[in-house]
């Protein structure tokens, strides 16, 4: 389901939506209410500015996420499978996590204890920057390499576009954008996203809010290679 879709379907009424797929999504300053998604995907999904109200989130998967400030009220978390999620400078009001499988998420920069996540097991949810360690972020960034590498090159440029958007916000400078990239045939204005690049997106997000310490670790098969930075 293409984030059109999803938008169209929602504003003609349609409040739940059941075993779909959905990636890419960059959804700004829309009010969502009674809305439920079930037994399905979200994949490098970004929603900024957002308000959702009485929704429910049952037994999906979700990875790379990112809520941006906004507003959760009476929203249920329920078995699903949370990785690799950011929640930043979101007003929270009886939000429940509940049977989630949580791991290498956060919630930065706002009332994560309004969140009842008791009954979830939470491998590192972070609730302040102060707590991440550097195997945190080298963790969070091979596992976020090794999903990129597993897709194809026009599904890579996509989340490289994303990305850039995230770099952005944070004042992270990447690389100057190639011209006349080609892969089989079909030509890309831009080159696949860097492990260098993640590594600094990462980093940033992070220590958003506090200083913390610069820190050298062993390069990776990733920064070994030369198209890599």
């Amino acid at each position: 389901m293409t984030q059109r879709q999803f938008l169209e379907a929602y504003d003609s009424g349609i409040r739940e939506f059941s075993s779909v797929y959905i990636q890419f999504f960059d959804i700004a300053s829309r009010k969502f209410s009674n809305l439920a998604f079930r037994d399905s995907k979200i994949m490098f999904c970004t929603f900024r500015d957002c308000e959702f109200t009485n929704v429910m989130f049952d037994s999906c998967d979700i990875y790379c996420g990112s809520f941006y400030s906004g507003r959760m009220t009476n929203a249920i978390f329920s078995n699903c499978q949370i990785e690799l999620t950011l929640f930043e400078s979101i007003i929270f009001a009886t939000t429940k996590m509940d049977k989630c499988n949580i791991r290498l998420s956060a919630i930065f920069n706002s009332n994560h204890a309004s969140v009842d996540v008791s009954t979830s097991t939470a491998v590192k949810l972070l609730t302040d920057p102060s707590q991440v360690t550097r195997e945190d972020i080298e963790s969070s960034v091979k596992e976020t390499m090794a999903e990129i590498e597993r897709l194809d090159i026009g599904t890579k440029m996509k989340i490289k576009e994303i990305f850039r958007q995230d770099m952005e916000r944070y004042g992270i400078k990447g690389k100057e954008k190639k011209e006349g990239y080609e892969v089989k045939g079909k030509n890309y204005e831009d080159d696949p996203l860097t492990y260098g690049e993640v590594k600094s997106l990462i980093e940033t997000a992070f220590g958003a809010y506090g200083p913390q310490a610069p820190y050298k670790s062993k390069k990776t098969g990733y920064e070994r290679k030369d198209r890599y930075s």
